[in-house]
Order: C-alpha cells, then structure tokens, then sequence
C-alpha cells in the first residue's frame, strides 16, 4: 500500500520493530521540504528536493516534522536468517482509536503502536488505556521522545494469528502496525487508517 498524494501529511512517528532494533526509514518528498528529525539519540534538519528522498537510520523511534507533505517508509534492516521487509508509515493525522486487523498464520508475529502525548505533565498514562480482544496489553518495552510538552511514544507485542480487536478505553489516537517473520521471511504492513477530508 502506498498513500496517495492528498493523503500526505506532514508529521510521522516510526515505530519500534520488535528483535529488529535499526530501521532504515526513507522520507519522499514530492515537493521541496525541510524535514527536522528527532531520534533516541540527536535532532538535526535537513533539506529535501522536489521529488527526492532523505533516509537515515533509526534505532526504535523517531520523529519527522516537514514543512511540506512527505510519504515515509521504514525497511526493518535484515537480521541472521530473516529478511527485510518494507512498511508505509501513516502519519500522525491518520490515527485511529480502534482497529481490527488479521494476523497471517505461520509466522511469528508482533503488533507495534505509536502514540502522541500532548501533555507530558499530565499524571495519566496513557498504557494504561490499550486493550487487545477487551484483554489489557501486556507489552514490552516502551520507547519515548519528547519535544517541548509532547512525548511520542512506540512499543511492541507478540500476537497470535487471526482476527483481533485492539482499542483505548480513552479514544486515543493511535498508530497500529502488524509483522511477523520466519525463516527466510518477513512481512509488515499498517494495522489502518482514517483518511484525511481535504478541501
């Protein structure tokens, strides 16, 4: 699935990929942009020609403002015995507060989620609020970045095959992303998303 054109926004949070800790994350730019990335460790900007790309490596999660609509696409990087796979990464506007998904069967397979926090001061936490099949998550390890008074936040979790229900007790918006590997393999790919009204 690539996005079309009017349905590029401009900020994007990539998510964790569960055994895969680098990504190679690859930023389109169909108009001359200037992106600014925040990753675990440095934020730098970088200029981007019509109808160019930029890509740079990203341990767990970053963050991507543009100043022009962009399309970005995350290449979990191989690991022994397992390829690589590429996964379109719906931006910040397209989340979602529930999705139903399927999970293909003979592979072993994980969810990611991505969040933003408004209101880093606030007491509530947000985990608190994810439920899969009305189970409460049991996730692994959470990975943050905070800018100003938002925090951007992904973490992952191993999930069974089949049908399956993930929502926020709150509504929270959130991104959803379903992958899995076996020998040899590997697959990946958006959980949803809510298209964007444009005028």
């Amino acid at each position: 699935m690539v996005l079309p054109v009017n349905q590029l926004v401009k900020q994007y949070i990539t998510p964790t990929i569960a055994r895969r800790n680098d990504s190679k994350v690859r930023v389109y730019a169909h108009e001359a942009t200037e992106l600014k990335i925040s990753t675990l460790t440095r934020e730098y900007s970088v200029h981007v020609e019509k109808e160019h790309f930029y890509e740079f490596d990203s341990s767990h999660v970053s963050v991507i403002n543009a100043s022009e609509t962009v399309l970005v696409v995350s290449f979990p990087k191989d690991i022994p015995n397992y390829d690589a796979y590429m996964m379109i990464i719906p931006g910040i506007q397209h989340y979602k507060s529930y999705y139903n998904f399927t999970v293909p069967n003979e592979y072993t397979s994980y969810i990611s989620v991505t969040y933003l926090v408004t209101n880093v001061k606030s007491r509530y936490d947000p985990l608190d609020g994810f439920k899969i099949d009305n189970q409460k998550l049991d996730m692994t390890k959470l990975f943050n970045k905070t800018i100003n008074d938002y925090s951007f936040a992904t973490f992952s979790q191993e999930t069974k095959d089949g049908a399956h229900e993930i929502h926020h007790e709150l509504d929270l918006k959130f991104g959803l992303w379903i992958y899995g590997e076996r020998k040899f393999e590997g697959y990946g790919y958006p959980g949803g998303m809510a298209y964007i009204s444009k005028s």
